[in-house]
């Protein structure tokens, strides 16, 4: 992947611009070992949902995607509505938990959350949710934790311990290590808050959709 450049209107394009091409088929050219070859951008949530649907045996089914892939709700979550061969956008249901995941699974000090957010789940079976996540769980639905993840420690401080004059601690070396029985109740409340919101999802994708999509659902 790092091997390949890309261009549009003879421009380079940095990795950055890249992960903001969200237009589905937005044309440019690709470059690789010397060889041009053109390039049609497919926005991200689309081609789950495309695989989800093309990979399963119904001629019609509405399609759920969840991700990670960028602080914004509309990059990490998509409803489309597939038929034969094709697939319609049909809207955003705004929900971003799985960046709250890969967050708290590195705020943990677990490793980054592309890679460790398993370890997070496996730590959470050993602890329990605290009442914050249990009653307020559906707050952080939408929550852009990328860019305002040290807000959602200030406002929920079963996540964060403060010292006496208020300012935040590095609450991972001082109060806990990542396999202490806090560290596992945190994971604990981190899952409990991630099931809760995908099963909304998931019931209420099918509740919207039921009536033309034969009851088909397909996920991703």
């Amino acid at each position: 992947n790092q091997h390949v450049e890309f261009y549009s209107n003879g421009i380079k394009l940095k990795r950055s611009q890249l992960a903001h091409l969200e237009q589905t088929s937005r044309q440019f050219v690709a470059k690789v070992e010397g060889l041009e070859i053109p390039t049609i951008q497919v926005h991200h949530q689309l081609s789950h949902a495309s695989y989800a649907f093309y990979s399963s045996n119904f001629s019609e089914a509405v399609c759920l995607t969840l991700d990670a892939s960028s602080s914004y709700t509309w990059s990490s979550s998509l409803v489309a509505y597939g038929r034969q061969n094709k697939i319609h956008v049909l809207y955003c249901p705004e929900i971003n938990v799985g960046c709250m995941y890969g967050f708290m699974t590195y705020k943990l000090g677990l490793g980054d959350g592309t890679f460790k957010a398993g370890t997070l789940m496996g730590l959470a079976s050993y602890g329990k949710p605290s009442e914050t996540a249990l009653e307020n769980w559906n707050d952080f639905k939408g929550y852009d934790f990328t860019h305002h993840g040290e807000d959602f420690y200030y406002a929920y401080d079963f996540y964060w311990k403060r010292l006496s004059d208020g300012t935040p601690s590095n609450y991972q070396e001082k109060y806990f290590k990542k396999d202490s029985q806090k560290a596992m109740d945190i994971a604990a409340s981190t899952q409990h808050i991630f099931e809760k919101i995908i099963l909304e999802a998931v019931n209420k994708t099918y509740e919207k959709t039921k009536t033309f999509n034969q009851g088909n659902l397909c996920l991703s």
